[in-house]
């Protein structure tokens, strides 16, 4: 049974293949673990609110989801997870929330946390942008607060 697979014209080719089938398997896994999205981001179709845009691919944290719509105004704090660099994310943002009507007040990006804020009509909207890691791997958490203009929120 050993001459079958110990045969000196047969061990090389073996290993060989096994070998290689090992490294290919181990390299692809490592890219798809360790590679987050640097190409731009795409608005999803389906937004959790109306005029505010999320990224196709990124999903809602429902332990970070507050919504309290009331007559004449909302108060909506939201947060999407996808595996992105939090710059892309924050580009993504910076250019898509203008295309729903929200102009741009300020523009911040301290120590890898972007922060844009936004007005529109009676509302205003505050985009936080950082990285955070999620079943082993690492991508970009974006919190998206609307509320009622004159309303002070905190960030927790």
């Amino acid at each position: 049974m050993a001459g079958c697979i110990g045969g000196a014209g047969h061990t090389r080719p073996v290993w060989l293949g096994l070998a290689m089938t090992a490294a290919a398997i181990v390299s692809a896994t490592a890219g798809c673990q360790g590679d987050l999205r640097t190409v731009p981001l795409t608005a999803s179709r389906m937004s959790f609110v109306r005029d505010v845009p999320v990224p196709m691919s990124f999903e809602l944290v429902d332990q970070k989801a507050n919504s309290v719509p009331q007559a004449g105004f909302r108060m909506i704090e939201h947060s999407y997870f996808g595996y992105a660099e939090p710059a892309i994310v924050y580009v993504f943002y910076r250019d898509e929330m203008p295309k729903c009507g929200w102009h741009l007040l300020s523009d911040q990006n301290v120590q890898g946390t972007y922060r844009l804020a936004f007005r529109k009509d009676k509302e205003t909207a505050v985009v936080i942008v950082t990285r955070q890691r999620r079943d082993l791997r690492v991508g970009a958490l974006a919190t998206v607060i609307v509320k009622p203009v004159g309303v002070v929120v905190t960030d927790n």
